[in-house]
């Protein structure tokens, strides 16, 4: 009666100890981490785009939704160079 007792007990510490040695710590995998450019330039090749206009850039989260977040710049030659300067994005998606 007594050595089954101990071999219970045994095993419940031994079950508590690979339980807690299994366990992962809990990690955030949805952490976003903010992408940062000092610049982002490019050229638009579609449309009336001359010098002056106005260009929108609108930032996305993964499922392609909008997020409220948008940067504006204007077209800076007759080309259709764009560039914006100093932005934070915290979604990989435009």
């Amino acid at each position: 009666m007594k050595s089954t007792r101990i071999c219970l007990v045994l095993l419940f510490f031994s079950s508590c100890i690979l339980l807690l040695s299994t366990c992962k710590k809990e990690t955030d995998e949805n952490k976003i981490t903010p992408i940062v450019k000092n610049k982002l330039s490019g050229y638009v090749q579609k449309g009336p785009y001359i010098n002056g206009t106005s260009i929108q850039m609108y930032e996305l989260d993964a499922s392609l939704n909008q997020t409220g977040k948008n940067f504006s710049t204007s077209i800076i030659d007759n080309k259709g160079t764009f560039e914006f300067k100093s932005i934070a994005l915290s979604s990989q998606y435009v």
